[in-house]
């Protein structure tokens, strides 16, 4: 990669690195002037955690984020973030916080700066505030009764005004989860909550929520596999899933009211006709010409294809279930013993399969073939007890369509705003209404979905 392309892989970040008190910050000397640090981090890692890396390399210096000053009139973010510990006094100075303001912020960053001082969050969100931290400690501490370890046990996964993932370690080295929600994924605190309470082998323990701060606490569910050879765990988070799956059957309305989304057969099959009609939408929108739009016809045969699979699986009279429609590896833990499940944002109740065709994906293309025969091998035999055989390999055949028009509707709602001139979305729905085409191609070759 050339110099000017890894330099588009980074983003830099000025940094206000205060003090407890809220009057000091800390400073670099160049020459004769005094400035804000700043530090750079990789744009596709997780900014929180990279940035509390960045800065405790750069400055020697622990800290916890507090949140972005966003300002349209510059160029580069400012990151507020409280000083905890500092390991290397002597790679920065110490300064009065006032006398850099006027010269370092302009006027939207020092106007949310001084919210960020009297903890007036305001509609940044509860925990754009210095005192956030000290209200943090005090309810996880006193919740599990436990005190902190050091200001090392605090790893900083997502932090802003309205979401923050923290994982926390504590004296006795027992590590636990906070996290807290927003819009648009306000629901997944509630839904975690629920899924914990009807799955207790399926999840992190929750231990308590903060209604308060859309939050919950939770056990530590294991180390994630996203890093691990993926055909290690992948037969124990298949077990894992079914296992879920099939303790969820019959309880669509208790997830339904915890906020769970519907894609139940039925509510995909009334809305083939939207979907096919934004899809033409978004390829009359197509500007590249690295890739043919798809014409009105070949979208009509998708939606054809798509019925015919909905009116099968409504004969096959398979259960609703839970979907877990985020499966990757770093959204499933093991903790030597089974595979647990995090992140529920996307949670469906509706053809259970489609979930085993996301965890599928997570099998690298070089592979071997038995790689997947035997995950599938594995799934067959879970459902054995509750479905017939026949109608498994039926429900095998299915899913690959399902999976990717599930991917394609996910919540749905989103056909009904603004969101679907999204030209982001456009683009994906774009790419899956081509994998869609190939997969109606091949099965039209074998006369299942002949119009």
């Amino acid at each position: 990669m050339s110099n000017s392309g890894a330099a588009t892989e980074l983003m830099e970040y000025r940094v206000l690195l205060i003090a407890s008190d809220g009057t000091k910050i800390r400073v670099l000397q160049d020459g004769m002037r005094r400035h804000l640090p700043s530090v750079r981090i990789h744009r596709h890692l997780r900014p929180a955690t990279e940035l509390q890396r960045a800065i405790k390399r750069a400055l020697g210096a622990s800290v916890f984020i507090i949140d972005t000053l966003d300002s349209p009139q510059s160029t580069i973010q400012c990151l507020v973030a409280r000083l905890l510990a500092l390991e290397d006094p002597t790679a920065s100075q110490e300064a009065v916080l006032h006398e850099f303001i006027e010269a370092e912020l302009d006027d939207h960053e020092r106007n949310a700066l001084r919210e960020i001082l009297e903890n007036e969050c305001g509609s940044r969100g509860p925990f754009s505030r210095m005192n956030w931290l000290d209200d943090l400690l005090d309810w996880v501490c006193s919740t599990i009764d436990k005190p902190l370890s050091a200001v090392e046990g605090l790893v900083q996964y997502h932090a802003n005004g309205r979401f923050s993932l923290v994982r926390i370690l504590m004296r006795d080295h027992m590590a636990y989860w906070f996290k807290a929600t927003s819009d648009p994924n306000f629901h997944e605190c509630a839904v975690t909550a629920s899924l914990a309470t009807l799955c207790p082998d399926s999840l992190p323990h929750v231990i308590a929520v903060q209604h308060a701060w859309n939050a919950w606490l939770s056990n530590d569910g294991g180390s994630s596999i996203e890093y691990t050879p993926i055909g290690v765990h992948l037969e124990d988070a298949t077990i894992a899933l079914a296992n879920m799956q099939k303790r969820t059957i019959g309880l669509s309305s208790t997830l339904f009211a915890a906020g769970v989304m519907d894609q139940r057969i039925s509510q995909i099959r009334a809305s083939i006709p939207e979907l096919v009609e934004y899809l033409e939408e978004a390829m009359s929108q197509q500007t590249s010409s690295k890739a043919v739009a798809l014409s009105r016809r070949s979208l009509c045969q998708i939606g054809y294809a798509l019925r015919k699979t909905c009116e099968r699986l409504q004969t096959l009279d398979l259960p609703d279930a839970i979907i877990h429609a985020d499966l990757n590896g770093g959204n499933i833990l093991f903790d030597g013993f089974q595979c647990r499940f995090v992140d529920w944002s996307e949670a469906y109740i509706g053809f259970p399969f489609v979930s085993f065709e996301y965890l599928v994906r997570l099998i690298p293309q070089d592979a071997p073939g038995s790689t997947r025969t035997c995950v599938k091998d594995v799934y067959r035999r879970a459902w054995q007890d509750t479905i017939d055989t026949s109608v498994i390999e039926e429900a095998f055949a299915l899913a690959p369509l399902m999976a990717v028009a599930s991917t394609l509707y996910g919540r749905g709602h989103w056909l009904h705003s603004s969101a679907r001139h999204d030209v982001v979305r456009q683009r994906y729905s774009r790419s899956l209404a081509r994998r869609m085409d190939r997969m109606v191609a091949v099965a039209s070759d074998r006369s299942l979905y002949a119009n």
